[in-house]
């Protein structure tokens, strides 16, 4: 995954999370809405420079990013499954099996 992909990933989390507790706790929306919308930003920003990035590399290239990324998914939900409390572990099951599937699909591609 590259820096761009790992940096968009923790922008729109920090979003997400960000839009949650300012829901939950309107108290703080004042103090956390323009850190909030400082990620949303940079992940605009980032989603325009992986755009211009995709656009230049082949489906082959495009096609193994995506696969070694189903992949290295499945092994963080299977090592999050085992150690994960009961009430989680069907949850984190699902995902490793919903990528496993993604990853065969992948693999069929042309």
């Amino acid at each position: 995954m590259s820096d761009l992909w790992r940096q968009l990933d923790h922008s729109r989390a920090m979003d997400g999370r960000y839009t949650r507790i300012i829901s939950d706790r309107p108290h703080l929306a004042g103090l956390l809405t323009g850190l909030r919308d400082n990620h949303r930003a940079h992940a605009a920003e980032l989603a325009t420079a992986i755009a211009a990035e995709i656009r230049d590399d082949s489906d082959a290239v495009v096609v193994a990013g995506l696969l070694r990324e189903e992949t290295a998914g499945a092994a963080e939900a299977v090592g999050a499954c085992m150690s994960a409390e009961p009430r989680h572990a069907a949850l984190f099951g699902s995902i490793a099996a919903a990528l496993a599937t993604h990853r065969a699909v992948l693999e069929d591609l042309p």
